[in-house]
C-alpha cells in the first residue's frame, strides 16, 4: 500500500524504498514533509532496518520520528541567512573580508577586477592579489605603511583610507576604503578584518570641478577693472571685489577708498533722507516716524541676534 499509493517521482517513499531494496542496502534513512489535520507542514524522519534474509522481508523495523520542531528552527535559519546574503551581494560598495596573515581575501560581496573592467583570463595572470598590482604606487606605499602601524596597534581604531585603483581603460579610480578588526584569536591578535571599499570618483571630480569653475569666474571678476559686489534680500554686501584687486600705491588711499565703499548705502540713504524732509509738510511728524522706524529696526536686529534669525 505504502508504494502503490505514493508519487511517482523520486523523492517518494516508494521510490526510495524499491532504489534502497535494489541495491541490497541495509538501511534506509529519509526525511518526509506531510501536512497535518490542520494544513500544516509536518516533517518525519524515517529509519526502515531490511533484513539479511529474504524470508524475513514479511516484516522490517520501521522507526519514524517527528523533527517538525529542529526542521522549523533550520529553515527559519536558512531564511535569515538567505537573507542577510541577498542584502550584503545587493549593497553597491564592494564589502570584504581579509585575513591579515596570508593577505588572502576570504569574502567579496563585489568582485573588484571586474568591476575595474578585467576579465578573468586577465585576472587570472595577476593572481589572486592582483589589487595589489593595480594600485598607484604612491597609495601603496602609504598604504602598506598605514596597515602595519594599525597591526602594531592591535587594530584598535577604525582605518580610513583613499586609493587609486588602475582601470582596464586606463584611468585610475579613487576608493574610501574603511577597515576594522573583525576577528581575534586566543592570544587577542587579530585574524581578520572587515572593510568597505567606496567609488568615490565621481564625486571627487564633480567636487574638483565646481572648485575650479568657482576659481576661474572668481578670477575673472577680479580682473574686471569695474566694481562688482553683491548684496542679500537685506540690501547687506555679501560680495565685493577683494582689497588689493583694485591697485593703489597708497594702502591709506587704498583703505579709504575700500571704507567709503563698504559705507555707501548708508550715506545714499542719509542723502536721500535729507532730500525728502525738505519737501515735508511736517518736519516733526517725519522725524519722529524716522526715529521710530530706527528704534523698530535696532530692536529687530538685536532680536536677531538673541534667536539667530
Amino acid at each position: 500500500r505504502l508504494i502503490k499509493g505514493c508519487p511517482s517521482d523520486t523523492a517518494s517513499i516508494g521510490y526510495q524504498v524499491i532504489a534502497a531494496l535494489l541495491e541490497q542496502q541495509s538501511q534506509l534513512e529519509m526525511e518526509i514533509r506531510l501536512q497535518d489535520g490542520s494544513g500544516e507542514d509536518q516533517y518525519l524522519w524515517l529509519m526502515v532496518r531490511f533484513p539479511e534474509h529474504a524470508q524475513d522481508y514479511k516484516a522490517v523495523i520501521l522507526s519514524i520520528s517527528d523533527i517538525t520542531s529542529r526542521k522549523r528552527v533550520e529553515l527559519s535559519l536558512a531564511e535569515r541567512e538567505g537573507f542577510w546574503s541577498q542584502v550584503i551581494r545587493t549593497v553597491p560598495d564592494h564589502l570584504f573580508v581579509q585575513d591579515v596573515q596570508s593577505q588572502r581575501m576570504i569574502f567579496s560581496n563585489h568582485h573588484l577586477g571586474h568591476t575595474l573592467g578585467y576579465d578573468k583570463a586577465e585576472l587570472a595572470q595577476m593572481g589572486e592579489n592582483f589589487w595589489e598590482l593595480l594600485l598607484h604606487p604612491d597609495d601603496a606605499a602609504r598604504y602598506n605603511q598605514q596597515r602595519q602601524l594599525h597591526r602594531e596597534k592591535g587594530y584598535t581604531e577604525l582605518m580610513q583610507h583613499q586609493l587609486r585603483v588602475l582601470h582596464k581603460d586606463g584611468s585610475w579610480r579613487r576608493f574610501d576604503v574603511r577597515e576594522q578588526a573583525l576577528a581575534r584569536d586566543k592570544h587577542d591578535q587579530v585574524t581578520r578584518i572587515i572593510g568597505v571599499a567606496k567609488d568615490v570618483t565621481d564625486q571627487i571630480e564633480a567636487s574638483e570641478s565646481l572648485r575650479d569653475s568657482e576659481k576661474r569666474y572668481r578670477m575673472l571678476a577680479e580682473s574686471i577693472s569695474d566694481v562688482i559686489f553683491s548684496t542679500d534680500s537685506l540690501l547687506a554686501l555679501n560680495y565685493v571685489i577683494p582689497v588689493g584687486a583694485i591697485g593703489v600705491e597708497s594702502r591709506a588711499v587704498e583703505s579709504v577708498f575700500y571704507a567709503v565703499l563698504m559705507f555707501s548705502p548708508i550715506l545714499c540713504a542719509g542723502l536721500l533722507f535729507g532730500s525728502a524732509i525738505k519737501r515735508s509738510t511736517s518736519v516733526s511728524r517725519d522725524y519722529g516716524t524716522n526715529l521710530l522706524g530706527a528704534m523698530v529696526g535696532g530692536v529687530g536686529e538685536y532680536l536677531s541676534l538673541v534667536t539667530g534669525f
